[in-house]
């Protein structure tokens, strides 16, 4: 269980000492270390859905206050014109970041998959960032990048077949001689 705690890590030790690079970085990282160690409790004993679910809607809502980020509006979806979420804007954010969590956590097993995701992702918002003149977050994605390749070669085998790492559980591999 190394690939999530050595990515949290590196996270606490950057905000450490750039406390500035994200708004609020004390919440980001308290909600971020409680993720990580949820995940690996329930890589070891296999928590409940339920309770996972509770922390990372707890999570939500605390993220939502502290920063007051929510989703208002899906857009012109449909082609009608703005669909706007109204009075349940803050559960259907609370839906979406769990959905977000849950969708990432379920590639993990396929080799290269979850990081292959996440370097787009995050080179993605990281363009669109420093496009807007958020030269700071933008820095912080491409930090959350280079903390991700470790993963990404130990996942794909590259310094060895012997072991693999993933975001969770590291798997003893054997392999036919």
């Amino acid at each position: 269980m190394v690939g999530g705690i050595s990515i949290c890590l590196v996270l606490a030790q950057y905000l450490a000492f750039r406390p500035e690079a994200v708004q609020h970085s004390g919440v980001y990282l308290a909600c971020i270390a409680i993720l990580t160690l949820i995940g690996a409790i329930d890589d070891k004993i296999d928590l409940n859905f339920k309770a996972r679910m509770f922390v990372q809607a707890v999570l939500s809502v605390i993220m939502m206050s502290v920063y007051g980020i929510d989703l208002h509006s899906l857009g012109n979806m449909f082609g009608f014109g703005d669909v706007s979420l109204g009075i349940v804007s803050p559960v259907i954010t609370i839906l979406a970041v769990i959905g977000a969590i849950n969708a990432f956590n379920m590639v993990d097993g396929i080799d290269g998959l979850l990081g292959g995701l996440s370097i787009v992702s995050l080179a993605s918002i990281a363009f669109l960032l420093q496009v807007n003149g958020h030269h700071s977050l933008g820095y912080f994605c491409l930090v959350l990048m280079v903390a991700t390749l470790p993963y990404i070669m130990m996942n794909l085998g590259i310094f060895g077949r012997k072991r693999k790492v993933f975001m969770g559980i590291e798997r003893q591999l054997r392999w036919p001689v």
